[in-house]
């Protein structure tokens, strides 16, 4: 009977390394995603109503309203944190509806200065695009 030589199996060390690296670097990326539609330093309309909110989906459209003017009159207008043209808006929620789903829920923060004919402008857009779920944030008082 002949004797088997034991032989020594290796793990490829580096190609585990590549793959956490890039796990790693996915989940920096995507997390990253929702800070940044919070980055627009907007001051919220204060709510004395407001009802907390349990859970939040992951997969949502922020849109920031930001004071543009020392009046309110003029405002920016953010899809996350990418500032969009108020005539282009309609186009890119259309677009995010088409990749998206028109189920996905859209968060508007609005700064409490900005006149509400902003507000109400993205609110039409929203309707326009398909999208048929909105929130809007305020603090609490």
């Amino acid at each position: 009977m002949a004797v088997r030589k034991e032989e020594k199996t290796e793990v490829p060390v580096s190609s585990l390394i590549d793959v956490v690296f890039l796990l790693i670097m996915f989940f920096v990326v995507t997390s990253n995603i929702d800070k940044e539609a919070h980055d627009v330093p907007l001051e919220l309309v204060k709510s004395k109503n407001m009802k907390p909110v349990a859970t939040m989906p992951p997969q949502r459209i922020t849109i920031n309203i930001a004071k543009a003017g020392a009046d309110g009159k003029d405002a920016d207008f953010y899809l996350g944190s990418q500032l969009v043209q108020k005539q282009h808006m309609e186009a890119a929620l259309k677009g995010l509806s088409n990749s998206m789903g028109n189920r996905t829920l859209v968060l508007i923060r609005c700064d409490k200065d900005v006149l509400f004919e902003h507000e109400s402008l993205v609110i039409e857009a929203i309707k326009a695009s398909g999208l048929s779920e909105i929130r809007i944030q305020a603090e609490k008082e």
